[in-house]
């Protein structure tokens, strides 16, 4: 099971403002250079990040967008409303869940997944690079 956690401004495009890197300081890691042809790695990182690379948060939360994607608790759906599977942890088998924060291998040009807005479907089966989190 995942945990929910009120860990983005709704109102921002990333999780600590509008501008991908404020004052010329990177925030998350992502690809940099041209993709797929050249990572320039600028931001320090070539592939998945150490946990604590960025500065965390106004939560305290490290890499809440970028690095590794985010498997979440809810189910995948286009329908919403008060009988929306998403409200139910309980998933039928073959369910995707939703996944999120994009990865480190995001680039504008073609997965601009590490917005704060931003929702993919997957499904249990997870891929390289991505988190999970258990209920404690």
């Amino acid at each position: 099971m995942g945990v929910r956690r009120p860990w983005r401004r709704a109102q921002a495009r990333y999780p600590w403002g509008d501008e991908l890197d404020p004052g010329c300081e990177y925030r998350c890691n992502i690809w940099r250079g041209s993709f797929p042809a050249k990572h320039t790695a600028a931001d320090g990182c070539k592939g998945i990040a150490p946990v604590n690379a960025f500065a965390p948060n106004g939560f305290g939360l490290y890499n809440s967008c970028g690095n590794v994607w985010e498997w979440c608790a809810d189910a995948w759906t286009v329908q919403h409303g008060e009988n929306s599977p998403a409200l139910s942890m309980d998933l039928p088998s073959g369910a995707n869940r939703v996944i999120r924060g994009g990865s480190h291998m995001c680039h504008d040009s073609y997965c601009f997944r590490y917005r704060v807005a931003a929702r993919s479907a997957n499904s249990r089966i997870l891929q390289p690079g991505t988190r999970a989190s258990a209920e404690h």
